[in-house]
């Protein structure tokens, strides 16, 4: 877990530091902020994911966390009088408005990141302080998420809210680039499926893809066609998918109850074929033959 986490530190006067009175003094461990006579419930500094730049004057300082997952905070700090400060976090969603609050007082607090969020900030607030060395703010993984941190569930990509469907793409190991996927609409990517149970796809896919009346299920290669077809078989959805199996398994068009479009036979791969280098490309190359129009439209009846 130490490896995921980031390490936050307090480097910059930003507009929203407090310094009508104060002394502050940066330094290789620590930073000191020293001020009697500041009022309680005013903010002493505030870190942003987010930043304009010609605006703020500032750089992000926050790490970009994932809806819905959860989150260990741990300050490290020291107060006079002791515990006399405490943190603020602040969820807004795309628009704005807020998505959340959630106070933090003591040195240690799980925080999940709520599903509407877009971006966060946290403010160090004054209770009461005179005499502050903070050192660092770390953010890592829930130990209780350790199976969920490795899976990665992305946004909603080209979305359009006209088309009752959610394009659901597994990605294999190699890396997919945005290209092949650009004209998809309401695309959500599942990378690092490989290293958790299906039940637990399954489970954190569930609220994202329930109000939807089509649901596609995407595979481009061997692994990612067993995943899109199992997770097809187990929402009532569509897998769409190449012709490409393990050896151990039947192919997919002698399967039978789960609706399935197969957009890549071998017919079409073997006259696609580049020999010897094959292997090099990276198989996202296949869903450039996916019928666009019936995977956005949600037609499974077309050609």
């Amino acid at each position: 877990m130490q490896n995921n986490s980031d390490t936050i530190r307090w480097t910059q006067i930003t507009p929203s530091t407090f310094m009508y009175g104060s002394q502050l003094q940066f330094k290789e461990d620590e930073t000191i902020f020293k001020n009697a006579l500041m009022p309680s419930g005013i903010v002493i500094h505030e870190w942003q994911m987010m930043t304009q730049y010609t605006a703020d004057k500032m750089i992000p300082t926050l790490p970009i966390l994932k809806r819905g997952q959860t989150y260990h905070f741990s300050f490290d700090y020291e107060v006079e009088p002791a515990d006399h400060i405490y943190f603020k976090l602040i969820f807004k969603r795309r628009n704005g408005t807020e998505a959340g609050t959630q106070i933090i007082k003591g040195h240690e607090a799980d925080v999940v990141y709520p599903k509407d969020a877009f971006s966060y900030v946290l403010q160090m607030i004054n209770a009461a302080a005179q005499d502050i060395r903070f050192r660092t703010i770390t953010i890592g993984p829930h130990e209780g998420d350790a199976l969920h941190q490795q899976l990665s569930i992305s946004e909603v990509v080209n979305e359009d809210q006209t088309l009752p469907v959610r394009n659901i793409i597994f990605v294999e190991a190699q890396e997919l680039s945005y290209d092949a996927i650009r004209n998809m609409k309401n695309v959500i990517g599942i990378e690092h499926w490989q290293q958790v149970e299906e039940e637990t796809v399954f489970e954190r896919l569930s609220p994202l893809v329930e109000e939807f009346s089509h649901l596609h299920f995407i595979g481009y290669h061997e692994a990612s066609n067993e995943m899109a077809y199992h997770m097809a078989e187990k929402f009532g959805g569509t897998a769409f998918m190449t012709h490409h199996h393990a050896q151990t398994t039947t192919s997919f068009l002698s399967r039978r109850g789960t609706e399935r479009v197969v957009y890549m036979d071998e017919e079409k791969d073997a006259m696609q074929s580049l020999g010897i280098v094959e292997n090099l490309l990276n198989p996202s190359r296949f869903l450039k033959y996916i019928n666009i129009n019936q995977l956005n439209g949600g037609r499974h009846d077309e050609i």
